[in-house]
């Protein structure tokens, strides 16, 4: 299982940082713009090339991992392969 398929915001996108820059234009940019990941490594660097791009972007660093399914924000339901 990745990060995505395990926990993720309700209604998130998963693009990949290594992606993002071919796929930028994938982002509804009429909704808050969150970024994550497991270390917050690979999201310091997507929000960098966002931020770029002229984007307002917030990096939730570090505390994704204490965001718990139920709060309605976060889900852990199985979702498609196609995702």
């Amino acid at each position: 299982q990745t990060e995505f398929t395990e926990r993720r915001i309700v209604g998130a996108q998963n693009i990949a940082h290594t992606r993002l820059g071919a796929r930028v234009n994938e982002i509804e940019i009429d909704k808050p713009i969150l970024v994550h990941c497991r270390t917050g490594e690979r999201a310091s660097a997507a929000v960098s090339m966002l931020k770029r791009d002229g984007l307002d972007v917030v990096h939730v660093n570090g505390n994704f991992d204490t965001w718990r399914p139920g709060t309605g924000m976060i889900s852990d339901q199985p979702i498609s392969h196609g995702v």
